[in-house]
C-alpha cells in the first residue's frame, strides 16, 4: 500500500510540475470535443510544419512528433514533439479534448474546433460503439445519453464559452474547412504567426484527403488504440460528411437536438459553435517552446530506466514519505504528553526520544523535565521531515513517472441495451 502511494503521489507531482512548466514554455491548443475533425486537421497542419522541416513525408504515428497530444505520452504526447532549430522554430501545437477546467492554462492561445452538433453526436455513437466498444445501446438513446451524447457536448461547449475570454483564440469549424481547407489552414498559419506559402498549405491539404488518410488508418491503425480496423464504421475516418446525420437520425431526434441547444447552451458558447471568435486577438510568438522543453523531450528519448534504479526511486520515496508524515506525529504525541502530564499509549518520552538514538536512561518525572524533552524533539522531528522530503524529491530525479497511471485501466463496461 505505502509502495503504490508514494508511486502514484510521485506520478501526480511531476505530472503536474512538468504541465506547468509546459505551460510557461509556452504552448498553442487545439481543443475540441471528441468527433469534431481534429485527427483531420492534426494531419494537415503536421503536413504543413513538417514540409518546413523538409524531411519527407509523415503518417499517422509520426504526426504526433509535430502535433502532440498535451500529455506526457512518450509516442503521441509532448515527449514525442521534436524540432529543428537551425531550419526553423516549430511551434507546439498541443491537442486536447480537456475542459478548461481541467487544463487550467489561462492565457494560453487556442485554436478550437467546433462541428454540427448533430454530425458530432452520430459521430460519436459509431466512435464508442465500435471503436472504443463502450456503448451498446442504440442511437435515438445515445443522443439523449447524458454522459456521452448531447448534453456532455453542449456542456463542454459552454464550459469554453465561459473561458474563452481568456485566451487569444482562433475558431475553426469543420464546415468552413471542408469547403475551403486550404483558406482555412492559411488563417490558422497567420494566427500562429508562421510563414504562409500556399504551395504547401495545398500539398499538405492534399496529403491529408479522407481517402488517403483512410487508407492509412487500414493499413496502421491509430497509436495506442486497438480496434477492428477491417470495420468501416470502428475507423476514425468514418466517412467525414458534412450533414451524414440525416442517414441515421429520425425527426423526432433532430427536434431535440435543436430544441436542447436552444435551451441550454449559453451565449458565448453559440457563437462559438456558429464559428466566430468571442474577442480578436493576435496571435503571439510565446507559442515558442523553450529549453524547458527541449529537456523534457531529450529525457522522453532516452533509454528506459533500469528495474533495479526505479526500485530504488521507489524506495526512496516510500521511506521519505514515512519519515515526513511520522516528523509531525512524534512532536504530537511529545507536545500531548508535556501537556496532560501523561504517557501515550504504548508510547513513553523515552520511546520517542530513542528513535533518534537518544537514551535519558530515566522516566521523566516533572513538567520541567517533559518539556525539555518537547525542545529537544522540536530539531530533531525538524531533521527528520526535512530528511523525508529530500528522500522524496531524490526519488523523484531518479526514478521515471511517465508511464505510472493515475487510475487502473480498465475495459469499460457496455452499456445494456435499452
Amino acid at each position: 500500500m505505502i509502495r503504490r502511494i508514494s508511486r502514484y503521489s510521485a506520478s501526480y507531482i511531476y505530472r503536474v510540475t512538468e504541465m506547468s512548466r509546459i505551460r510557461r514554455a509556452g504552448v498553442t491548443l487545439l481543443a475540441s470535443y471528441p468527433k469534431c475533425g481534429r485527427t483531420w486537421y492534426r494531419f494537415i497542419l503536421a503536413s504543413y510544419l513538417n514540409d518546413l522541416r523538409q524531411q519527407g513525408q509523415i503518417d499517422l504515428t509520426s504526426m504526433f512528433g509535430l502535433v502532440p497530444n498535451y500529455d506526457l505520452d512518450r509516442v503521441r504526447g509532448i515527449p514525442a514533439f521534436y524540432r529543428r532549430e537551425a531550419e526553423v522554430r516549430l511551434p507546439l501545437i498541443a491537442a486536447t479534448h480537456l475542459t478548461p477546467h481541467q487544463l487550467a492554462a489561462d492565457g494560453c492561445p487556442v485554436m478550437f474546433m467546433v462541428r454540427n452538433p448533430h454530425d458530432v453526436v452520430v459521430s460519436s455513437y459509431f466512435h464508442l460503439k465500435h471503436h472504443k466498444q463502450s456503448y451498446a445501446g442504440e442511437i435515438e438513446a445515445f443522443v439523449r445519453d447524458e454522459r456521452h451524447g448531447l448534453p456532455s457536448f453542449v456542456r463542454y461547449l459552454n464550459s469554453w464559452g465561459d473561458a474563452m475570454h481568456w485566451h487569444p483564440h482562433q475558431v475553426v469549424a469543420y464546415e468552413r474547412l471542408s469547403a475551403a481547407p486550404v483558406e482555412a489552414t492559411i488563417a490558422t498559419l497567420e494566427f500562429l504567426d508562421l510563414p504562409v506559402e500556399r504551395e504547401l498549405v495545398e500539398r499538405a491539404v492534399a496529403a491529408a484527403s479522407f481517402e488517403k488518410l483512410r487508407r492509412m488508418e487500414q493499413v496502421q491503425g491509430v497509436p495506442g488504440r486497438e480496434y477492428d480496423r477491417s470495420n468501416a464504421d470502428a475507423s476514425r475516418m468514418r466517412r467525414g460528411k458534412v450533414g451524414g446525420f440525416r442517414d441515421y437520425l429520425d425527426d423526432a431526434s433532430i427536434r431535440w437536438i435543436d430544441d436542447y441547444c436552444a435551451e441550454h447552451l449559453n451565449p458565448d458558447a453559440r457563437r462559438l459553435l456558429a464559428g466566430e471568435p468571442l474577442h480578436t486577438a493576435s496571435a503571439t510568438r510565446s507559442i515558442q517552446p523553450g529549453h524547458r522543453l527541449d529537456a523534457l523531450r531529450r529525457s522522453a528519448a532516452a533509454p528506459g530506466r533500469s528495474p533495479i534504479r526505479q526500485l530504488a526511486a521507489e524506495m526512496l520515496i516510500s521511506l521519505g514519505l514515512v519519515a515526513a508524515l511520522a516528523a509531525p506525529g512524534i512532536l504530537l504525541i511529545e507536545f500531548w504528553e508535556w501537556a496532560t502530564g501523561g504517557e501515550w499509549p504504548g508510547w513513553s518520552v523515552e520511546d520517542g526520544l530513542s528513535l533518534f538514538g537518544i537514551d535519558r536512561g530515566e522516566r521523566a518525572e516533572n513538567s520541567s523535565q517533559r518539556l525539555t524533552d518537547v525542545l529537544l524533539a522540536l530539531p530533531l522531528t525538524f531533521a527528520l521531515f526535512v530528511s523525508g522530503v529530500l528522500a522524496f524529491l531524490s526519488g523523484m530525479r531518479l526514478g521515471d513517472w511517465t508511464q505510472v497511471r493515475l487510475r487502473t485501466a480498465r475495459r469499460p463496461k457496455l452499456k445494456k441495451q435499452p
